[in-house]
């Protein structure tokens, strides 16, 4: 028994660390070094969202985007192929690898710890956990965007409501969990 839970243990850490490495490759960093572009100059703000756009320009913005969407679905991905040898854990797995993504990405080993907000690989998270928690959370998100017209606002307030949206999905604690501690980098960005 001791060692079967010290295994699930291993693995799940081993689904953490994953996610947080996948998150944290800064893809809008190193596109910009393509280009000649220091994204991390001073006054050049966070490393990823319509940053990307302004500085690579739509091809190279979007490139990058996509590319941090599917960092978050390959996390999760690898995140649930950990948990399933953790003995049968893999939603756990996957979500508790696509929320060290999410942190990944926020505080990047390869960047200092300086990175973009999280927002495109938390996309990725969310279409690969439970699609519908992506588009509650893009719904918030747009229609309080449309109304204040504030995207700081809007960012907060959808992250405030994942956790419910994540845990009435979800109904177990670890769903409860994934939304707050996948909201938290959106609101410590904020502070």
């Amino acid at each position: 028994m001791a060692g079967s839970l010290q295994g699930s243990f291993v693995s799940l850490l081993i689904a953490g660390v994953v996610g947080y490495l996948l998150g944290s490759f800064p893809m809008g960093y190193w596109f910009g070094l393509l280009q000649r572009k220091d994204l991390l100059k001073p006054g050049a703000g966070l490393v990823d969202g319509i940053r990307l756009v302004g500085a690579l320009g739509v091809v190279g913005g979007l490139l990058a985007l996509m590319l941090e969407l599917a960092q978050g679905l390959l996390a999760v991905a690898a995140g649930e192929l950990a948990g399933h040898a953790a003995g049968g854990h893999f939603v756990l797995g996957g979500l508790l690898a696509g929320v060290a993504a999410v942190w990944g990405h926020r505080w990047p080993l390869w960047l200092g710890f300086r990175g973009g907000k999280g927002a495109s690989v938390a996309v990725g998270v969310l279409l690969a956990v439970q699609p519908w928690l992506a588009a509650i959370g893009l719904a918030v998100y747009m229609l309080i965007y449309l109304i204040r017209k504030a995207p700081a606002q809007a960012g907060l307030t959808t992250a405030l409501l994942m956790p419910l949206a994540a845990a009435a999905l979800g109904r177990e604690a670890a769903w409860l969990w994934f939304g707050i501690l996948g909201a938290l980098p959106f609101i410590f960005d904020l502070y």
